[in-house]
């Protein structure tokens, strides 16, 4: 972790947001929060979206959530899909290098 607390290892990061049955990691507090504010309003209007277009009614949440993750964390990815009892489960880790 360097000075201004950012984890260059995404893997490292004690960063993270449980949400829709998601666990979301952060290479920072920023970035973190940034997620926080905005995932219920992202999720609400592009499920809006979604319903207005095509006219069903599906629930995309997850998908969208990390549709948004992917717009704010740039140094790396990790989603881990959170499961009742049984710990965690992969659902999908990238890293990004920095130069």
């Amino acid at each position: 972790m360097t000075k201004g607390g950012i984890f260059l290892d995404i893997k490292e990061s004690n960063y993270n947001v449980t949400k829709y049955g998601l666990i979301f990691y952060f290479s920072s507090k920023f970035y973190m929060e940034k997620f926080k504010e905005n995932v219920e309003k992202y999720v609400q209007n592009e499920t809006l979206k979604f319903k207005n277009r095509y006219k069903v009614n599906v629930n995309l949440n997850k998908i969208f959530a990390v549709s948004l993750y992917k717009k704010i964390e740039k140094r790396g990815y990790k989603v881990l899909e959170e499961l009742t009892n049984k710990g965690t489960m992969p659902c999908f880790t990238c890293k990004i290098s920095i130069y």
